[in-house]
């Protein structure tokens, strides 16, 4: 829930977040629907203060017996008053009767290995504990399994309604393409929730070909740009320069090279992009600094090995660049200067817009004290795990995030980076070995300086004697030796102690089990080690013992080798809006709920990929661009000109013939990037309309143009809105923004840009768009139309027209038009304002009509009473459920009919809501043909179910084969709401009835554009297994032969200028063969039915007194009719009928009853 509480004002004598956020949960508890456990149970994660307008965002973690409840945040956003300004509310109401338990029963470890099962984790290095905080809290050894600590913690995960203790397990494998953050049931070991922090930019085929490089570069290059790349405000003027692709060119192809002079920022990065410690001076020449460490990863070894680019003293990184070789392996250090320079001017220039130390920004060192450090990001150019990608891994605050960026076009070479063992008998012959390296102790040394020594088995006191678990015999024959020592009892890390201190240089351990080596655990004392160590397979180990003695190791890491010239291909680390997108991924996780909280941006509508294309568009654009331009993402890497599309549906612009999406096109972009799209589209156009209004600054950090207006409102609207957001919440958030930095001045503004696109005022969460804007934002000489839903032929119906001027000067001559439809007539004298009526047009001359005035009409038509909508079938469930086909397909729920409620008679049809998981369909059993006519299909319904959990739908089918939501062509009345992807159940992520629908309503499927032959109806209900609700009741249901209705449209003002509003009337009469007659309730079956041929018509009580029987097609035509004094049985034949439906018809003079016929 999404709350402004503008007015809501705590006292300034309670100076304190913490002691502000908890008075107001007690004052606001009630009306957050939260229980007084639920508020005195929590943890403030975060307390950040923007400097720019001294907001202070506290965040709230929930917690059940200290135990922390997945994405369970409320962020309280409060002024420098005290005044609790807005907030956003993920607590859960009434935990304590959700949760199942507190006490785990599986382990840490099993919790781990659960994991690493569910992620095809495969590794035999033993688990093991570094360090425990506490009962319920371990950091295990990664050696051998990740890249990172394996923290394992407590926590509670919301499943469908409930909430599961889990174990918290984050495992960073150590491939580096996913770093989990994930929840095991602590009961069972289930995997209920694993949310990967590596966020891949992974674009499938849409990367250049080998023409395509070729062609290269022949594209067609922007025209260089006569702007200067903007400057930093101050700099510490280290001396260092950099040629590189500046700030605002994205690419080669948009601009050239220069050489950028001591371009840090003097704010956020006091001491230049070398500096560690806060002291004058660098602590690297290298291409390493307090924001960012760059290095190629060709070698995929998720670290430098060693050979980043050198600026030298003069911290000079002027390197030469030649893209005609086509080979990036060639060009490494210029392209990791260009990916170093890159990540420090994001973090320089969002430093000013409140990407900062307190936020959560990457530093080694946070200088002003605030926030943790020891998170400067890892930037990986030409990363080996891959291709034709890009990556950013954000995890909380203090902990390292990493970039990797990739070769495009081109195939990696396959690479030997494998460690020699190297072993030489007396004969001279030398054999290779493999072994894996233990998780402790010292480094292998480089190929070029091996480790070499003798290998000389030991020798302990008690047998086993090889085990060095005793202390050593034969210490004094290890001097200078490498030790080779027997698998035992010990730990690892005390028997390579034991050999070292004997004066072993290294340690080979033999496995004493069939099977591969495994990554050895430090134990107690293994932190002491300082010489290598390794383990070799049993098998190795026998061979080995005899070649003793006399028998010599070389031992060495890999020899690293960059080939030269490589493969052909693109660099990413050259197109510095990919490099944008992936270091944006890192701002917006840390800003939405907190940096102490990398899990917000996991749902469904979450728009991290559409403010990292966001990101990237505001760093490369200047004032020499424009609105209409067609910008695409990675044109570069997918070797498209400049004004390509890029790697997104639609290029960006605010032209919407160019990209034309609106709010629900993210039920069928794909998730995220497609979807982060859409919003992206909105706050570009956003964007441009503020530079509309203020110009355009060159100056990206402190400039005040509209550019930098939206720079601040996107990010302030990051630290705003709560964990979780939909698109509407992202929205408010920035609105929210404006109040806070501008006062307001830009709500319409805003409030219209969001609204061009379907996320207007009365939009829905899930892709329910709308366009409107508040009354408040709408300058317009207007009209709002409202009228009947439905009516009878023949009926008068009364239009009511509100007319509105919202503009700020008078409007001298106020005309409205309003076009009477075809099929009524005007009313004359019934129009409460003077009105004309010529060639079908009512016209309402208002004179002149004063700003802010509103003036009501209305008036009346006549509906001709020969033209309306009528049924050929319509059922109440006053006969029970003959007419459906029900099926059960999940639970023992299924649709009955019941008289607890009913629109119109003593039954509904209804789906039960229970606690339990479900899915309940009904069927209509006979197709409807189509005759020609505007078919449809109206029932009337109320529902009052768990909402965003579960709900129903309605579906349509040719077939029963096949089925079609039937969201498209409801004409009225359309869904309500988005069922939560997590549902667990064949609707979720579905638009819905969800909810309560306050009463009953009627909706109407318009059916005119399907034109297939039959159209079967089914409704659907489904629910998970834990909280429930009253159900879905259904009534009335019609399939329409004939769907009338008229629409009538009203405009005020004239030409371009006109605003125009529409209401639509059904309009219903008798079936042209119909009767209102009475039910006959009579018990009758029609066997064999589908048939071929003849149908025997049984009666369980014989009908005594006159009898009419009719054979009507299913648009109402009699084609036969008998009469009988009396009536039990009867046979039928329909051999003559083509295939179809028919109906059967008995009339007495008690009542009619009408059944169904399927003639195969």
């Amino acid at each position: 829930m999404w709350a402004c509480l503008l007015g809501t004002t705590l006292t300034a004598q309670v100076a304190e977040p913490d002691q502000i956020a908890a008075r107001y949960l007690t004052e606001s508890r009630a009306d957050l629907k939260l229980t007084q456990a639920d508020i005195a149970d929590y943890e403030i994660t975060n307390t950040v203060v923007t400097r720019h307008n001294k907001v202070t965002h506290v965040y709230l973690q929930q917690q059940h017996a200290g135990i922390p409840v997945r994405n369970t945040i409320l962020n309280m956003n409060i002024t420098e008053n005290g005044e609790v300004f807005s907030m956003g509310n993920r607590f859960i109401s009434d935990l304590s009767s959700q949760v199942n338990t507190t006490q785990p029963q599986i382990s840490m470890e099993t919790a781990v290995k659960k994991l690493m099962a569910h992620a095809n984790v495969n590794s035999s290095a033993p688990l093991s504990i570094d360090r425990q905080p506490g009962e319920h809290h371990a950091i295990f050894n990664p050696a051998g399994l990740a890249l990172e600590p394996i923290e394992v913690h407590l926590a509670y995960q919301p499943v469908r309604g409930a909430v599961r203790l889990a174990w918290n397990v984050t495992f960073y494998e150590l491939s580096g393409q996913h770093w989990w953050d994930a929840r095991i049931d602590a009961i069972t070991g289930e995997v209920l929730d694993a949310f990967d922090q590596v966020l891949h930019c992974q674009f499938g085929p849409h990367v250049a070909s080998k023409e395509h490089q070729a062609l290269h570069l022949e594209h067609q290059h922007a025209e260089a740009s006569s702007l200067q790349s903007p400057l930093p405000p101050s700099s510490p003027d280290d001396g260092s320069r950099y040629r590189v692709f500046p700030l605002t060119v994205e690419s080669p192809n948009h601009g050239d090279r220069i050489l950028k002079t001591s371009p840090a920022d003097s704010m956020a990065s006091p001491f230049g992009w070398h500096d560690e410690d806060g002291m004058p001076g660098p602590e690297y020449t290298i291409t390493r600094g307090n924001n960012v460490h760059a290095y190629h990863d060709i070698f995929d070894l998720n670290a430098s090995v060693g050979d980043e680019p050198d600026g030298g003293d003069s911290l000079d990184f002027d390197f030469p660049l030649d893209l005609s070789t086509n080979r990036p392996f060639t060009q490494i250090d210029p392209l990791v200067t260009n990916l170093f320079y890159w990540n420090n001017i994001m973090h320089d220039v969002w430093y000013y817009y409140g990407f900062d130390e307190a936020a959560g920004n990457f530093q080694t060192t946070n200088y002003t004290g605030f926030g943790e450090g020891g998170d400067y990001v890892r930037a990986e150019a030409l990363d080996g795990s891959g291709t034709n990608n890009a990556n950013f891994a954000t995890p909380t605050d203090g902990n390292r995030p990493r970039m990797q960026m990739y070769l495009w076009g081109g195939a990696l070479p396959n690479l030997d980076t494998d460690a020699r063992l190297t072993v030489t008998d007396t004969a001279g012959n030398a054999t290779d070995y493999t072994f894996v390296q233990a998780g402790f102790g010292g480094a292998l040394p480089e190929a070029s300086a091996p480790l070499t020594g003798e290998l000389v088995l030991v020798e302990d006191e008690a047998a086993p004697v090889t085990d060095a678990c005793e202390d050593l015999v034969n210490a004094a024959a290890l001097e200078g030796k490498i030790a080779i020592i027997d698998r035992g009892s010990c730990e690892f890390g005390f028997k390579v102690l034991s050999a070292e201190n004997a004066g072993a240089i290294g340690a080979i351990i033999c496995n004493n089990v069939v099977g591969d080596p495994i990554t050895m655990g430090a134990g107690a004392v293994g932190d002491q080690v300082t010489i290598p160590s390794v383990m070799i397979t049993q098998g190795d180990c026998a061979i080995l013992k005899t070649l003793l003695p006399g028998a010599t190791i070389t031992l060495s890491a890999p020899e690293l080798q960059v080939p030269n010239p490589g493969p052909s291909g693109l660099s990413s680390d050259l197109d510095n809006g990919v490099i944008v997108h992936e270091y944006t991924h890192g701002i917006s996780i840390r800003l939405t709920g907190g940096a102490g909280n990398s899990g917000c941006l996991g749902n469904f509508e979450q728009a991290g990929e559409g403010w990292s294309d966001w990101y990237a568009l505001a760093m490369t654009t200047t004032s020499e661009n424009t609105a209409d331009q067609v910008r695409g993402i990675g044109t570069y890497v997918v070797n498209e000109p400049t004004n390509g599309g890029g790697i997104r549906t639609y290029p960006y612009t605010r032209n919407m013939n160019v990209n034309p999406h609106t709010y629900s096109d993210i039920n069928g972009e794909s998730v995220p990037h497609g979807v982060g799209s859409v919003w992206c589209a909105m706050i570009w156009d956003m964007y441009w309309n503020l530079v509309d209004e203020y110009g355009f600054d060159d100056n990206l950090y402190t400039g005040t143009g509209g550019n930098n207006i939206a720079m601040q409102l996107v990010t302030d609207g990051l630290k705003l809105q709560p964990c979780g957001p939909t698109f509407l919440d992202a929205r408010d958030a920035i609105l929210e923004a404006d109040m806070l930095n501008y006062n307001g001045a830009n709500q319409c503004l805003i409030w219209e840009t969001f609204a061009r696109r379907g996320l207007g005022a009365s939009a829905i969460a899930g892709g329910v768009e709308a366009f409107d804007i508040p009354d408040a934002c709408n300058f317009t000489f207007r009209v709002n139309k409202t009228g009947v839903t439905e009516a009878d032929a023949g009926d008068v119906i009364t239009y009511n027209l509100e007319i509105i001027n919202g503009r700020t000067v008078a409007v001298e001559d106020g005309i409205v038009t309003d076009l009477l439809p075809e099929g009524t007539t005007f009313v004359e004298g019934s129009s409460s304002c003077p009105a004309t009526v010529e060639d079908g047009v009512l016209t309402f001359d208002l004179g002149e009509v004063e700003s802010g005035a509103t003036i009501n009409c209305s008036y009346q038509v006549a509906l001709d009473d020969d033209k309306g909508t009528y049924a050929v079938f319509e059922d109440g469930a006053e006969e029970g459920l003959d007419n459906w086909t029900l099926e059960a397909p999940v639970g023992t729920n299924n649709w009955q009919v019941t008289n607890v409620d009913a629109y119109s008679g003593n039954t509904s049809f209804f789906a039960r809501n229970l606690a339990t998981a479900s899915e309940q369909r009904m069927t209509i059993e006979v197709p409807m043909p189509n005759n020609g006519q505007r078919r449809g299909i109206s029932f009337w319904h109320r529902f009052d179910t768990e909402n965003g959990w579960d709900g129903g739908i309605v579906e349509i089918s040719p077939n029963g084969i096949f089925w079609l939501n039937a969201s498209g062509y409801i004409l009225e009345n359309n869904y309500n709401g988005t069922l939560n992807p997590s549902a667990g159940h064949d609707l979720a992520g579905q638009l819905a009835f969800t909810g309560d629908s306050d009463g009953w309503i009627q909706t109407t499927i318009d059916l005119e554009s399907i034109s297939w032959s039959n159209i079967m109806v089914r409704f659907r209900f489904a629910s998970d297994n834990q909280t429930g609700g009253n159900g879905w009741y259904v009534d009335d249901v019609r399939v329409l032969g004939e769907l009338y209705s008229i629409t009538n449209v009203a405009c005020a003002g004239e030409g371009e200028e006109a605003l125009c509003d529409e209401t639509t009337t059904i309009v219903n009469i008798e079936n042209p063969v119909a009767t209102r007659e009475p039910a006959l309730h009579v018990a009758m079956t029609l066997s064999p039915n589908p048939t071929k041929g003849k149908v025997v018509l049984a009666l369980d009580e014989p009908l005594t007194t006159r009898v009419d029987l009719e054979v009507l097609s299913a648009d109402g035509r009699q084609l036969r009719s008998e009469q009988f004094d009396s009536l039990e049985n009867h046979t039928l034949d329909f051999s003559g009928y083509s295939a179809g439906v028919y109906l059967v018809r008995l009339r007495t003079k008690d009542g009619v009853t009408t059944r169904k016929v399927i003639v195969q």
